[in-house]
C-alpha cells in the first residue's frame, strides 16, 4: 500500500505594519531575514521606500496569534 500523499506545509508568516523610521533593512534584521527575502515576499525592490501603515508579509515569522 502506498503511503498517504502529503502536501507541502507553507512557511509561517506574519504581517508587520510599517512604523516611522522602519526600513526593509531594519525589519529584516529584527526578523533575522535577508533583505532580499523580505523584499521578494512583498513584491518590492530592495531599495523601496516604505510608507507608514504599509502592511508587509514577514516570511517565516511566527505571528502572535500562532503562539496562543
Amino acid at each position: 500500500m502506498a503511503p498517504p500523499a502529503t502536501r507541502p506545509v507553507a512557511a509561517a508568516s506574519s504581517v508587520h505594519i510599517v512604523n516611522r523610521g522602519d526600513t526593509l533593512h531594519s525589519i529584516a534584521r529584527r526578523n533575522h531575514l535577508p533583505v532580499g527575502e523580505l523584499a521578494k515576499a512583498n513584491n518590492l525592490d530592495r531599495s523601496a521606500k516604505l510608507s507608514i501603515g504599509m502592511k508587509l508579509n514577514v516570511p517565516g515569522a511566527r505571528s502572535a496569534a500562532a503562539e496562543t
